[in-house]
């Protein structure tokens, strides 16, 4: 993440002209976010086959709950790494 500011430098001609300035303020690894919403989507497809019934069910009844929890954890970690 980077941070963008201006400064002003009057130590120019005697006229105060500004500065731009590009920092840095922390890294974040792009790719270890990305597996971890894949690792987590991976496991999260297991538990529909452990609760395949349940999952049915619900399908039936025009509901996906398993979906939109999983949904609610990956789009968090993706929406968190910004």
């Amino acid at each position: 993440m980077c941070t963008h500011y201006i400064l002003w430098d009057s130590s120019v001609n005697a006229q105060e002209m500004p500065k731009e300035y590009l920092e840095i303020v922390f890294f974040v690894p792009i790719a270890l976010f990305a597996s971890l919403a894949i690792i987590f989507s991976g496991v999260s497809h297991f538990i529909i086959i452990l609760y395949n019934k349940r999952y049915i069910n619900d399908l039936k009844k025009g509901m996906n709950k398993f979906r939109w929890y999983e949904y609610c954890v990956t789009s968090s970690i993706m929406i968190g790494r910004k």
